[in-house]
């Protein structure tokens, strides 16, 4: 699957999926490259969630549904300072 900024790989729907910064500018401290995959559960998403932050991750979404996402989204984002990104977990 493509989508202009992303590539997105999965055999029935994204599964992993990688992209340029949101808002367009480049990938710089701060504004790093969008990393996606899927969990097998709600509580994986909680449980890397967890993780990430406890490992120095910065907060930008707790787990959860998002309004611009359909169902069955459910996932978290956080920031990676020493990747220079985000990455989103999606359960």
């Amino acid at each position: 699957m493509e989508h202009p900024g992303a590539i997105a790989y999965g055999k029935q729907y994204p599964e992993f999926w990688v992209g340029t910064p949101f808002d367009g500018q480049p990938a710089t401290v701060g504004n790093g490259t969008h990393i996606c995959f899927i969990a097998p559960t709600k509580e994986a998403v909680h449980a890397f969630y967890e993780a990430a932050l406890a490992a120095g991750g910065k907060a930008e979404g707790a787990p959860g549904g998002r309004a611009e996402y359909s169902e069955p989204y459910y996932g978290s984002l956080f920031a990676i300072p020493m990747a220079q990104g985000r990455s989103r977990l999606l359960g």
